[in-house]
């Protein structure tokens, strides 16, 4: 599959901030829970198994969902898609 997407230069950078803010959040977990008696590893597979999860909730659910809500021309238009 050849999907082309071009995104502007001001959702690069939103995307960035918030994989910035996804890091700092996954690494202070990982320092509360491995400061609080939790192995590095059973840690890492918590965060991996939650990843895991949250991807099969938006597959399953959530995607759905925003199919429904945002297929619409108007939808669409609010959002700068073609």
């Amino acid at each position: 599959m050849d999907i082309k997407f071009h995104p502007s230069s001001e959702a690069v950078k939103e995307v960035q901030d918030a994989q910035n803010e996804f890091l700092e959040l996954t690494i202070s977990i990982m320092l509360f829970l491995c400061k609080n008696g939790m192995p590095l590893d059973f840690v890492t597979t918590l965060l991996h198994d939650s990843v895991e999860d949250a991807h099969s909730l938006y597959e399953n659910k959530v995607s759905d969902d925003w199919d429904i809500d945002h297929t619409s021309k108007e939808s669409k238009d609010k959002m700068g898609f073609q």
